[in-house]
């Protein structure tokens, strides 16, 4: 399965883009979408071209391991794909390897998994989470999109 425009559309409209390099609100350096890695610098530069590029390449990896973990056998549908891809490139893969969300799809249990988005809405700032009203409204979203799937 691959993500759609619509969820592409989602990722890029709450990440937002930037093409200089940036400390993230996990104070990581990030360029473009939110890319991050060994490779993003401080005072680093790119391309729009190389910003998408980076997208689809951080988009790959979501999707193989969404669809080995799970998908290949689960068959969601492609909107709840989409809120989920996008869920897993905010929060990153291994936290959503962990989280509840991923346990509860695993059950097919598509209700309770819906109900997961909200709880993602807090960044750390100095020590103590914190709600982001972005991030509430990036999980609401998410959600929206998610919960179309299930009513079709």
């Amino acid at each position: 399965m691959r993500i759609s425009q619509k969820g592409i559309d989602l990722i890029k409209y709450f990440t937002g883009c930037k093409l200089s390099s940036y400390y993230n609100t996990d104070n990581v350096l990030a360029i473009g979408y939110g890319h991050t890695g060994k490779e993003v610098k401080r005072n680093m530069k790119i391309t729009q071209e190389q910003a998408e590029a980076l997208l689809q390449n951080d988009l790959a990896h979501v999707e193989y391991m969404l669809n080995v973990r799970f998908v290949g056998d689960k068959k969601l549908k492609q909107n709840q794909y989409d809120a989920v891809c996008s869920f897993v490139y905010s929060v990153g893969v291994h936290a959503f390897l962990k989280s509840t969300m991923f346990a509860l799809l695993m059950k097919k249990d598509y209700e309770n998994a819906s109900n997961q988005f909200a709880r993602w809405n807090k960044v750390t700032k100095d020590g103590r989470k914190e709600v982001s009203q972005k991030l509430t409204t990036r999980r609401i979203a998410e959600k929206e999109l998610f919960d179309i799937a299930e009513r079709l």
